[in-house]
């Protein structure tokens, strides 16, 4: 018996640890193995926690933590974020059933807002029972909370394809050929989707005055498909942001278009380059070609990336200061088409030092020292340390860096971010250049406001060094700029749009009490979906609102339909019908929109 035993000991090990080499040959592993490429990336994780907290009337308070066993989500979601809700309502009868409903906000652990949606079920019944049982569970919480989807495209395109089936079917308008806007580029806002379903019930063995509850949330979190690449374009930029004095300056030229450009060559030092030196608010074109020769035409083809080299002799170099490069291209033969115009590009300022660049530091440059109240604030972030650098977004306009305003009680951080998605990671590898554009395109959902604020301000980035692992290593460090101004300047008509605010009007329902008339409660709509399409149904924005309700889409000139969608599928609930707006040059048109729900 304990020699079969051994036996079966020894065939289990063999199992395990794999088949022996009967052929004698070489276990190594080898050195030219590739493994199978990894399958797309999974796309759908899974979202599982535990939450404690109190829910009040109006109030909803619950601080989460991992399901240890199932969460999949522990890095997006660490313990310590919270579901709160500040228009959270039961309505029940007196035996406890009836529904709930609020705007929902899922936090960070420092309050940052993640996620948003709504929080919607009912109260005194369960679903989780066996055949045959009771539904009734008096005190519990049962539903959903589902977040609202992304990414979307302002064009109207989506990562899916098609649009969505609750969409409202296009009507066209009224007689008249509408004025057909010109096409925008997508623009895609990086966000996931949460669908997650909702359970709580009263912790009546807590000894707290107030009612608190333990609730699960499980459900899926579903992550934004990567961005599409970007349209072809012709850039040019320096190959360093800090040179020392003397230090030859290339530039690179990137035609990604899809066809050859044209450039003459009797710019700086006789190149297709311009070197532009800064002198207050102006820029000046240094070293002008003094060849006495006709200036060649020199050609970039489509795709190519041309190196130019700025080499100064010793009796000739680059004063320190700030500088930029141009380009002027021509997209078609200038000796084929004499009216061609040609196109200006620059690239991002960068410094000339009178000592070498030294290593160890991360610094911020500006791309001016005086801002109008309507500029765009060009920076330039350089990693000149020997380690790579973390840092988040969802700063400043939903940035890395953080724009200060110099007041009365220090420096003050402004503009912060509005966009309810997930904070993410950026990663700056050692010698990186990165730019950074104050307020950012993409926030077309929480447009950024009109100008600045006239003042001192200067930006901000928080970062950590990383190990040879990834891993943080050491103190989080911050940088700073210098300091620039913003001055009162004329300011461009306002872009052209609607904006307005959306409500939800509650209706009906049995009287708490005889002789108390029923329910009808107006208040703000917060997560309702509003999307500008023209006569021929092809998108051009859409928006959320926001918690006050509050939303607005940029639209160029023309003809339009506003269609309005519920934050979910509404249930068969009705919705405001489209409405028909003419946005003229320079006009923002205000519609205010009312969904009605009548109550049980």
């Amino acid at each position: 018996m304990k020699n079969t035993l051994k036996l079966w000991s020894l065939l289990l090990t063999a199992l395990t640890l794999g088949a022996p080499n009967w052929a004698g040959a070489d276990t190594k592993p080898d050195p030219d193995y590739l493994p199978p490429p990894d399958p797309a990336p999974v796309r759908h994780r899974v979202f599982s926690k535990d939450g404690s907290g109190p829910i009040l009337p109006g109030k909803l308070r619950l601080t989460l933590r991992s399901n240890k066993g199932s969460d999949g989500t522990a890095k997006f979601f660490p313990d310590g974020c919270r579901l709160v809700s500040d228009n959270f309502q039961i309505i029940a009868g007196k035996d406890g059933v009836g529904r709930f409903n609020g705007f929902a906000q899922l936090l960070s652990p420092e309050g940052k807002p993640l996620f948003s949606g709504q929080l919607r079920g009912i109260t005194g019944l369960t679903a989780q029972r066996g055949d045959g049982e009771k539904s009734r569970r008096p005190g519990h919480l049962e539903g959903v909370f589902e977040a609202f989807d992304g990414p979307i495209a302002v064009d109207g395109s989506s990562q899916s394809g098609g649009g969505s089936p609750l969409e409202p079917p296009v009507i066209s308008p009224k007689p008249g050929p509408p004025t057909e806007p010109p096409p925008m580029p997508p623009v895609f806002t990086p966000r996931g989707s949460l669908h997650v379903s909702f359970s709580a019930d009263l912790n009546t063995k807590s000894a707290s005055p107030l009612p608190l509850y333990r609730a699960h949330l499980d459900g899926v979190l579903t992550l934004p498909p990567p961005p599409p690449p970007p349209s072809g374009e012709v850039t040019i930029a320096s190959d360093h942001a800090l040179y020392p004095v003397g230090a030859t300056i290339t530039a690179i030229i990137e035609n990604k278009t899809r066809q050859t450009i044209y450039a003459f060559d009797e710019r700086s030092l006789c190149t297709i380059v311009q070197l532009q030196k800064r002198a207050g608010e102006a820029w000046t074109t240094q070293f002008l070609c003094p060849l006495l020769r006709p200036a060649l035409l020199q050609e970039i083809g489509l795709g190519e990336t041309r190196r130019v080299a700025l080499q100064f002799s010793q009796g000739a170099v680059a004063p320190p200061g700030t500088y930029r490069l141009a380009l002027d291209y021509f997209r078609t033969k200038p000796l084929n088409a004499p009216n061609a115009k040609a196109i200006t590009i620059y690239s991002i300022p960068f410094r000339v030092a009178s000592e070498p660049p030294t290593d160890g530091s991360v610094s911020i440059t500006t791309d001016k020292a005086v801002y109008q109240t309507t500029d765009i604030i060009q920076a330039t972030v350089l990693n000149e340390s020997n380690a790579d650098i973390q840092t988040a977004d969802h700063e400043s306009f939903c940035t890395i860096l953080k724009l200060m305003r110099r007041t009365s009680e220090g420096w003050k951080m402004t503009a912060p971010c509005l966009l309810l998605s997930p904070t993410q990671r950026v990663i700056i590898k050692a010698g990186e250049r990165l730019s950074v554009s104050l307020p950012q395109a993409v926030i077309l959902i929480y447009p950024p406001p009109a100008n600045f604020e006239p003042g001192d301000y200067r930006l901000d980035l928080t970062f950590v060094p990383l190990d040879a692992k990834g891993q943080p290593d050491g103190e989080y460090q911050t940088a700073s700029s210098a300091p620039f101004k913003v001055v009162s300047g004329t300011s461009p008509p306002l872009a052209s749009g609607v904006r307005g605010k959306v409500t939800e009007r509650l209706m009906g329902g049995a009287p708490p009490q005889p002789g108390i008339p029923p329910l009808d409660i107006v208040q703000p709509l917060a997560g309702a979906r509003l999307i500008l399409k023209t006569g021929d149904g092809k998108e051009v924005g859409r928006a959320v609102s926001n918690q006050d309700g509050s939303f607005r889409i940029s639209a160029p000139p023309g003809a339009y339909q506003l269609f309005a969608l519920r934050p979910t599928d509404g249930g068969g609930l009705p919705a405001p019908g489209p409405q028909a707006v003419r946005i003229g040059l320079g006009q923002v048109i205000e519609i205010n929109l009312q969904f009605l729900t009548p109550l049980p």
